[in-house]
């Protein structure tokens, strides 16, 4: 679908003037009475929604900034490809008093790690991975290495998908005190990924393999070094070639250019009352951490691109199979931490319900598909905090924009972990 063109708009002729009277007139007897017949033999569509009937869930997001509860916000809701309202509201820098706009610039955190995984799924439908390969067969530094309980035990790039690889939350390099780990330090923008892949493979598993669930930002940096390692190529170099290029994703990047500095938003966090800066983009730094796990900028029509992509499913990017694959409810709930959520399930690069799909990152954004309406919708804020303002502000959010549009009803999702 395109997000870009405004909707066509129809035309007609009027040839009357060409047809004798009376033969109009009973041409047009005849073709009132078969319209007649079509509308009673067919089925009553509603009409098609527009931008009013969202009304109640952008009110409940300009609400929320001019409570204070968020520094700003953009949102969109699109409906079977065409976006229906989008709106941008408070200040994406609040010291240099900068408007959130539509195009603003955020970090997407975690949401990464759905495109992450659409890349590894791209490398096992052209053949070249095996979902259920260990991950030592392509990553020499995971092979053989005691890392559990005295013994080596190999995870599998399933594992690695469905956070079940016992892998640690966070690589054994990320440090940090704020709200996400230290995950935007200048320290660890710089990292190079092979490094961080050192001391993942180093690390003690948690759990033997297979035998639980835990949620892991350290496993998808495992599967940004893998698809770096089969492709060939750097791995946002392939995201953007197999990803980012084919759905239109000019604003996505994992290290974005100088030029978009006034569009970066920067990012805050709350805890125990107080907000403060913890991360603003700085163009003289040069990123070179290609994180895996949460390491992508984008837009929230870019990834709305993205989320459309697997309602479409019409070969663009993935094969109808591998969209399946990635939607099935691969594990019932999701597990964060010591928090499990019932409601949903755990699937690749998402969690899943009845045809919704759905990811966020700690950054404070989110994103879903919903396969039964057709609806796409996006809600990105920059401030995690503490008091899970966030967190049920994007619930009302889903919920508003479901009552309106129909479809998956929203669960009421555990929050990411802090690291991501």
């Amino acid at each position: 679908m395109n997000f870009n063109s405004p909707p066509q708009q129809a035309t007609a002729r009027n040839d009357r003037a060409s047809v004798p009277p009376h033969r109009f007139r009973a041409w047009t007897f005849l073709l009132a009475a078969i319209g007649c017949l079509i509308a009673l033999s067919a089925p009553v569509r509603s009409a098609e929604p527009g931008a009013a009937d969202l009304a109640a869930a952008f009110r409940i997001v300009e609400q929320a900034v001019a409570d204070g509860d968020v520094p700003g916000a953009v949102a969109l809701v699109a409906h079977h490809g065409k976006v229906l309202r989008e709106a941008a509201y408070g200040q994406h820098d609040l010291e240099r008093n900068l408007p959130f706009q539509t195009d603003t610039i955020c970090w997407i955190a975690s949401m990464t790690k759905a495109i992450t995984a659409t890349a590894t799924m791209l490398l096992i439908q052209d053949g070249k991975l095996g979902m259920d390969d260990p991950v030592g067969k392509y990553l020499p530094e995971f092979a053989g290495r005691e890392n559990f309980k005295g013994r080596h035990h190999p995870f599998t790039i399933r594992q690695l998908l469905l956070y079940t690889s016992g892998l640690p939350n966070n690589p054994p390099t990320r440090k940090g005190g704020d709200r996400i780990g230290g995950a935007l330090a200048d320290v660890w923008l710089t990292q190079r990924l092979t490094d961080i892949i050192e001391g993942i493979a180093q690390a003690q598993l948690l759990f033997e393999p297979g035998t639980r669930q835990e949620y892991s930002s350290a496993g998808y940096f495992v599967l940004g070094r893998l698809i770096q390692a089969v492709s060939g190529k750097t791995y946002p170099a392939f995201v953007k070639e197999r990803i980012f290029d084919p759905l239109g994703m000019s604003d996505s990047t994992y290290a974005p250019p100088a030029s978009v500095a006034g569009r970066m938003a920067a990012v805050y966090q709350e805890q125990r009352g107080a907000r403060r800066l913890i991360y603003r983009f700085n163009p003289d730094l040069k990123i070179q951490n290609d994180a895996g796990d949460g390491g992508v900028f984008s837009t929230t029509r870019d990834m709305a691109k993205f989320e459309q992509m697997f309602l479409d499913n019409n070969g663009t990017v993935l094969s109808r199979a591998s969209v399946t694959e990635m939607h099935r409810a691969h594990r019932p709930g999701f597990v964060s931490g010591s928090t499990n959520n019932t409601e949903v399930s755990t699937a690749i690069g998402f969690t899943v319900k009845d045809g919704l799909f759905i990811h966020g990152g700690s950054s404070g954004v989110t994103g879903w598909g919903d396969h039964q309406s057709g609806t796409v919708g996006m809600l990105f804020i920059q401030f995690p905090e503490d008091q899970r303002k966030g967190d049920r502000l994007r619930t009302a959010f889903r919920q508003a924009v479901q009552n309106a549009l129909g479809g998956t009803p929203s669960p009421g999702l555990p929050p990411v972990p802090p690291s991501r």
